[in-house]
């Protein structure tokens, strides 16, 4: 995603957009984004912390649901500066073209925010008892939310996460988070991001047999996700967290951009986050748990991103799965 230059020839829209080019690039331009508040000061009161919500929007969920996301310490609102533009505000609008080089249609779905804690400085590595419920909690609440946005019929969702850090100087780590109270991000669509339709076409290849190595031998046969997972059941040195070869395994992955990222992998395939069982879920609490402290360890109060990648909501094919990027890395 990025922001538009304030040089914009469509002043007057402000909904955001998805831009094709000839390329074969896809992005979005989020006009809302612009009000996005820097990072915060430490002076500044944060208006995350219960004491200090009345400026934010009513919950997202009501009832029951509502009551049970408060006793959990969870609070899920609709993003006030979103990336993608609600359809009702976009409805039957079509946008001027962008010339030879690029394609516009309007960007729709629903961008959700959770506040994940009541507690400001919540020590994600932690061993306490606190950080061990924290991690339960945020697991019900991400599935929570992925099965509102899927009941809304959008074709797409995913969840994101950014924590800043702290250097040994005490100055602040940057990994993207605008506010310090932790908090993650839901964003639900109808047109698929372009690195699932290329996950599903390498899918096709594998599952049709067809996918060669550089020696020209046919690879494995099958689901790509599901081919690692089988393979780090017997790599104990890639393993970080593991919760005994039941339900998920956290490890590093072969092929890595980056000198530190840690990927958490269903042992048995799954699509969805939304579609997993309670057990499943306090698994996967468990298993990220013990994952957080494992970095924890290694690299004392980083700052980290941490996305849920899974498939559309109307295929099985997908391979879902977690990645966790702290930022100790630097390009080369």
């Amino acid at each position: 995603m990025s922001e538009e230059s304030k040089q914009d020839p469509w002043s007057g829209i402000r909904i955001s957009e998805i831009r094709s080019g000839a390329s074969g690039d896809r992005v979005i331009i989020a006009h809302s984004r612009r009000k996005k508040p820097s990072l915060q000061k430490k002076e500044q009161s944060c208006i995350f912390c219960p004491e200090n919500r009345q400026s934010l929007a009513e919950s997202y969920f009501q009832g029951t649901l509502h009551g049970e996301m408060e006793k959990r310490g969870l609070y899920i609102i609709d993003n006030k500066f979103p990336v993608v533009s609600y359809p009702e505000l976009s409805r039957d609008l079509i946008l001027p073209g962008g010339g030879p080089t690029f394609d516009r249609i309007p960007a729709t779905g629903r961008h959700l925010l959770m506040i994940e804690t009541p507690n400001h400085n919540l020590n994600p590595f932690s061993d306490s008892a606190e950080t061990r419920d924290y991690y339960g909690n945020l697991i019900w609440g991400y599935r929570k939310m992925m099965q509102s946005l899927r009941d809304d019929g959008y074709e797409w969702g995913g969840l994101g996460k950014n924590r800043n850090g702290v250097n040994n100087d005490g100055s602040v780590a940057l990994a993207g988070a605008s506010q310090s109270h932790p908090h993650s991000q839901a964003i639900a669509t109808g047109i698929l991001p372009t690195w699932l339709e290329d996950y599903l076409s390498l899918r096709n290849r594998f599952t049709a047999n067809e996918e060669k190595d550089r020696a020209g031998k046919l690879k494995l046969a099958g689901c790509p996700g599901c081919l690692v997972a089988e393979a780090r059941r017997y790599e104990s040195l890639r393993i970080a967290a593991d919760d005994m070869h039941v339900s998920f395994v956290s490890n590093t992955p072969d092929v890595n951009p980056w000198h530190v990222k840690i990927r958490i992998l269903p042992y048995e395939h799954k699509s969805r986050f939304d579609e997993i069982s309670e057990e499943e879920a306090e698994s996967l609490a468990a298993v990220l748990h013990q994952t957080m402290k494992a970095l924890g360890r290694k690299y004392p109060n980083c700052g980290y991103n941490f996305e849920l990648r899974q498939g559309p909501w109307k295929l099985p094919e997908h391979y879902g799965r977690i990645g966790v990027n702290p930022n100790t890395y630097h390009w080369g």
